[in-house]
């Protein structure tokens, strides 16, 4: 009876050791994992520089073209064309991102 006790402290000892170091071995697994993640994030995440509108403001323009007051719907539709184009850029610059974010994390846990 004694030795049956024994061997139940032993086997008890040896798997909290065990569980300990595939508790370790887990951390660390994840650790590696995030830093792989992060390095696919970085790789996928494109260099986006901000875009620039430049809207030129013609002084060669005569005053009375300028000055002329027009009705609401004379407004002409090219800026509202260019933040629109801006826009739609800009989705599709985060589609394509967050597509590429996406096969890098289905990479990553593979």
């Amino acid at each position: 009876m004694v030795d049956n006790s024994k061997l139940t402290l032993w086997l008890t000892d040896t798997v909290l050791i065990l569980s300990e170091r595939l508790h370790g071995a887990t951390a660390q697994f994840d650790q590696l994992r995030a830093i792989r993640f992060q390095e696919a994030v970085n790789r996928a995440t494109p260099r986006r520089k901000p875009q620039k509108v430049s809207i030129s403001h013609s002084t060669d323009a005569p005053r009375s073209v300028r000055a002329e007051v027009r009705e609401p719907h004379e407004f002409p539709l090219e800026p509202l064309r260019v933040q629109q184009q801006l826009s739609d850029d800009e989705t599709q610059a985060l589609q394509v991102e967050l597509s590429n974010l996406l096969d890098a994390l289905q990479e990553t846990e593979t």
